[in-house]
């Protein structure tokens, strides 16, 4: 059985620019998973922490700017995805435009609301500068408490991944008696009927 340590790290093990790239890419589509993904493996030493921490906050905050400019894109759009944004966030217009700081900073947290937001912070036609601004802001936040997260956690790492071994092998363990059990009641059903 393959370790994760083997797997992953020396998968990762010639941290390449591309690599570098790909984190940027995937900051700007996804958040928290790759995030503390990124620093994880940071920590592990896998890629350079100060060059992994300018990578995803160049991503989170190209990936944010571009939600905003759909939502300026879509303010002279009908279309579903216009509804899709009000819907979501209409509730928040309020908070968006009287608290932009806080409104963004929160929604980092709240799973699916999030890219809503920001495109609604564009419909809403919100200063570029001050929506900006306020973003550099949530994102120092964000990222200091979920990179923060995945560091702590690949410190931690080293002192269970003897154990991770084991849990490897009870999912194989499980995963055999699964399909042993699925057999077995595949025949008795067909003997049944």
């Amino acid at each position: 059985f393959t370790s994760l340590e083997s797997f992953l790290f020396h998968y990762f093990a010639l941290s390449t620019p591309v690599y570098y790239f790909i984190f940027f890419l995937a900051m700007i589509v996804e958040g928290e998973i790759v995030l503390f993904t990124a620093f994880f493996l940071a920590q592990q030493g896998l890629f350079n922490p100060f060059y992994m921490l300018i990578t995803v906050f160049s991503g989170v905050t190209m990936g944010d700017w571009l939600w905003y400019q759909f939502g300026t894109w879509l303010n002279h759009h009908d279309s579903f995805l216009s509804h899709w944004a009000e819907k979501l966030a209409k509730s928040f217009d309020h908070h968006l435009l009287d608290k932009p700081l806080r409104a963004i900073a929160l929604s980092k947290f709240a799973y699916g609301v999030h890219h809503a937001l920001l495109v609604r912070a564009g419909t809403l036609k919100i200063n570029q500068k001050e929506f900006l601004k306020d973003d550099f802001k949530a994102n120092i936040l964000w990222i200091t408490i979920v990179g923060g997260l995945g560091f702590i956690s690949g410190a931690s790492y080293g002192l269970i991944k003897h154990y991770i071994k084991f849990a490897e092998i009870a999912f194989f363990g499980g995963l055999v008696l699964f399909f042993i059990l699925e057999k077995i009641t595949a025949y008795f059903a067909r003997k049944r009927f």
